[in-house]
Parts: structure tokens; sequence; C-alpha cells
């Protein structure tokens, strides 16, 4: 089961488990996980996790702050277990899944025989006449060894008359089938040549083993630029830059891709530290605190109490404070009516709910008929609106004006999901009509249209598939054809031959564009210097 670590700064608040429904993100209490922040980092309905393809996609619901990776703002991101998104001031991030190790986690080695040995097999396998080693007379001076006492081992039998006349007749052969019990001699060969036969096979596996685990990933350049183009510098260099660095010093794509993404890290710090909301002052809590008081209602009001005692806590010389908490106080409980005079009754009706799919909203503690109808009136004319721009084919913008109408209406409110999908799904069918266009210009050789439609495909939606792919690899190639005209350029400038320089300078200048590759400023100053 998926879980959804919450953190804090450094401190994990919950988890969540993910069951492969929507998940509804915010601070509002309707949501689905609720998100305490007064500071308003967190919006009432911020994001939602939706489960598609097999995978959950953190969606950015067009809140204030949005969603921010890496340092970068995001509308939409997969939450994988190595992507940390920071929703205000909390991290989310999905539990990364626990390695199993099988329970037989040492291979054994086979087709090895563990039984007894026996002697005379051996010494024959290595042409070892062992028999002729035990039987060698002993030197000058010293008595043969007894034979072995009991306990110890059978004693040698002695040839009979026939065995022996046996034994000339077939003298040839090896002689490894007499009843005779090794001597100690033999038994330490055999156990050393076993023990070093065992030392040698488990030294193969081993070395085969650390061979298999030790090799290096296959250098793969689209795969390092589909982990840089998602936000994975660090698993690009480790995995593939690197590795490819140590294999080829002079490997100029890996180059260029670490030094891009040493960039990228580089600017991590700073740009995570300026996406944090900063911490709200005493006046932004009050500013939160004054509509709940206009509100004038007792609920309101108590809670515009509450943030306003939190303020005088860490500032009790504070004036403004101070005159809030007297207009809080005395919307909770207003003051008595003077002696005589009557409740003037109220004409108007409380207001009547009606059907989110009927365009209703929630109704405000103590609000009128005529109030909520205003607000019900008001909030389908921005709807209308919305689905104007949607039958324009104005995606992106009904996109965003029904996001954030999402954020002022309950859940089922008419068919703004569907309408929501129908956006977002205009937008994929743009950019992928664009990345089309971009291909079959590059097939007819109009590289500027290609390169102009896969910038266009990929501001459009760069999630559509295929489109930062298509970008990544257009720009590598502009990059290598204004090389190659710069060359052109030096050439000709050398021969005098201005005019053909020219020419090549100002395609390099067109095609190394936002690139920080060495001959733009060459191209340029000769280009200036030509008056060009």
């Amino acid at each position: 089961m998926a879980k959804l670590l919450i953190f804090r700064g450094d401190t994990q608040l919950d988890e969540r488990e993910l069951t492969g429904k929507t998940v509804r993100i915010g601070r509002g209490s309707q949501n689905d996980i609720v998100l305490e922040d007064p500071g308003k980092g967190v919006s009432r309905n911020h994001a939602e996790i939706r489960f598609e393809g097999g995978r959950y996609t953190l969606i950015d619901l067009g809140s204030q702050n949005g969603l921010w990776v890496s340092g970068t703002r995001v509308p939409s991101v997969v939450l994988d277990p190595d992507v940390s998104v920071a929703v205000g001031p909390y991290r989310l991030k999905m539990e990364a899944p626990v390695a199993i190790t099988p329970a037989g986690g040492v291979v054994p080695i086979s087709n090895i025989d563990t039984g007894p040995i026996e002697p005379t097999q051996f010494s024959v396998a290595v042409a070892l006449n062992l028999d002729s080693v035990a039987s060698a007379p002993a030197p000058v001076g010293q008595k043969p060894a007894p034979a072995m006492e009991e306990g110890r081992g059978p004693a040698v039998k002695e040839p009979t008359r026939q065995e022996r006349s046996a034994s000339k007749s077939t003298s040839h052969q090896v002689t490894v089938t007499r009843e005779r019990a090794p001597s100690s001699t033999n038994v330490r060969i055999l156990i050393q040549i076993t023990s070093l036969l065992v030392v040698v096979v488990l030294g193969g596996v081993a070395y085969k083993v650390f061979q298999k685990a030790a090799a290096p990933p296959a250098w793969d350049a689209s795969v390092a630029q589909s982990l840089i183009a998602s936000g994975k510098c660090q698993e690009a260099l480790d995995t593939q830059i690197t590795p490819a660095l140590q294999k080829n010093p002079n490997n100029q794509q890996a180059t260029a891709l670490r030094d891009e993404c040493n960039r990228t890290l580089a600017q991590v710090t700073s740009i995570a530290t300026s996406s944090i909301p900063a911490t709200p002052t005493a006046d932004d809590k009050l500013n939160e605190a004054e509509p709940m008081l206009q509100a004038n209602v007792a609920a309101e009001c108590q809670k515009g109490l509450d943030i306003i005692t939190a303020v005088m806590a860490e500032d009790a010389a504070n004036q403004r404070a101070k005159d809030m908490a007297v207009r809080a106080n005395a919307c909770i409980t207003p003051p008595a009516p003077a002696r005589g005079t009557l409740p003037q009754p109220t004409t108007e009706k409380p207001a009547v709910a009606i059907s989110p799919a009927q365009g209703g909203l929630e109704i405000n503690p103590g609000e009128t008929d005529k109030q909520y109808k205003a607000r019900v009136q008001a909030a389908g004319k921005k709807y209308d609106d919305a689905l104007a721009l949607l039958t324009d084919k104005k995606y992106q913008q009904a996109l965003n004006a029904l996001l954030e109408i999402q954020n002022e209406v309950p859940s089922g409110y008419r068919d703004l999901q569907q309408r929501r999908d129908e956006a977002r799904q205009g937008i994929r069918g743009e950019a992928k009509t664009a990345l089309t266009a971009a291909e079959a210009a590059e097939s007819r050789g109009d590289l500027d249209t290609a390169w102009e439609q896969v910038r266009r495909a990929r501001q459009i939606d760069p999630n559509t598939q295929g489109v930062e792919p298509a970008y990544q690899r257009k720009a590598s190639r502009r990059a290598e054809l204004g090389k190659e005209r710069c060359a052109a350029g030096n050439i000709a400038k050398i021969y005098g031959q201005t005019a053909t320089a020219v020419a090549a300078f100002q395609d390099a200048v067109k095609l190394l564009q936002g690139t920080n590759d060495p001959c733009l400023p060459v191209a340029r100053e000769y280009l200036q210097k030509m008056g060009k």
C-alpha cells in the first residue's frame, strides 16, 4: 500500500495510506488531508492526488503559492519516493518501498562431492602411486613402522604366496586395490589437494559475482537527458555521467551534461530558500482576522479573536490588535438593548441551500436567502464565462478560470470536474499538434520552423509525452550546427573571405543563442566589427 509522508521542516507530522482514489489537499476543512496554516501558504483547496497510469500524480488546483520541486514551481508532479514536494510550509513525499532480501541469500555451490574420498581412486586420478609410497623401505638404521594399534586402523594384511605370484604377473598395473589403510602422509596430501580445489571453485564463483555486481551501467545520453529534464540531476550524475567520464574523460556530451547538472544543483539552495513563503508578520495575521470581524457573525468573530489573541501574546503593545479585540468581543457578545426598547423583527428569510449539482454553494452562518442567491448567481456567471473560453478553444485561460472557481465552490459543483478535464485535454492536444508540426518541419529540412514549433509545444505543456526529449534533441542539433558554422566563419576570416565569414557567423549567433558556447562572443565581436 502506497503511503504519503507529511513533513513540516525536518519533522514528520503524519502519514496517509493512498488507496487509488482522488485525495484533495488544502487548508479548508472539506479536504481529505487538511494542512493547517494561518499564514495562508496553503490555499483552501491547494492540490489533489490522482491515481493515473499506475502511479500517483499531485496536481496544483490553481493555488496562490503552488507546488515546488527542487526550487521550481510545477503544475503537476509524479510522486516517486525520491521526489519531495513543497506545499506552503509543508513537504509531501511518498514512502520508499522496503527491499526484501530472499531467505536463501547464499547460493550453495552444487556438483561438489562432500562425501568421503576413496584414497585409491583419487591417487589414480592424479597419477600418484601412493601404494608405492607407503611400501617404500625405511631408511638405513631405522626400524620399519609397526602395524597400527587397535583403535587407530586395521593392520596391514600380509599377501599370500598366490597373491604375490598374481602381483608379479600384473606388475604393469597400478596396485591400488590392496586392503591396506592409507598412511598419514597420503591423508594429508588428499586433504590439502581437496582444500585447494574447494578454494579455487569458491574463488571463481566469487569473482564472477563481483564482476557482475561491479559492472557499471552502459552510457546512454538519452537516459541522462531524461533524468535531468525530470529534475533528477544527482541520479543522472551517479548512474550515467560520472561512470561515462571515468571510462572516457574526453566524452564531450557527458561533459556538457555534467556542467548543466552542476549549474542546476548550485542554484537549488538559493531558489528553494526563496520558494518557501515567509513567516507571516503581525500585520499579516491581523489582515487575516479582519474579514472575519467584518462578517459580524459570532462564530467568525471568535475565530478572528483567536488570531488577535495570539498576536497580542507576542506583542502586548500592538494598538491595532487591541482595537480589533474590542470589536471582536462586541461581535461575540453584543450589548443588551436599552430598557423599553423591543428588538426589531426581521423580514429577511434565512437562506435555503441549493444542490451543488444545480450550481448551489455552502451557506454562510447567518446568511439570508437574498445574500445567498446573490452569491450563487455571481459564481454561476464566472462559471459561464469559463465555459465560453473553453468553447473558443482558449484552453489555458479556461483551465485557469475553472481552477479559480474550484477553490470557491463545494465538491460536485455542476460539471466543473468534467470541464476542467476537457481543458487539460485541449492543452495536451495543442502541445501534440505543435510537436507533430516540429517533426514534419525537421523531416523536410526546415530546422528553424522545427525549433519554433518544439519550443511552442514545450511552452504549452512540458509534461506532454515526447515534448521534452524532442526539445532536448533539437537543441543539441542546433548547438552542433552552430559550432560547425562558427568554424566555417573562422576559416573564412583567416582567408579574408569577409562575406562568407559574416554569413557563417550570423548563422552561428542564431543557432547558439542562449548557450554558453565560447564561439558566441567571438562571432558577435566580428559581426560588430564588420558593422553587422
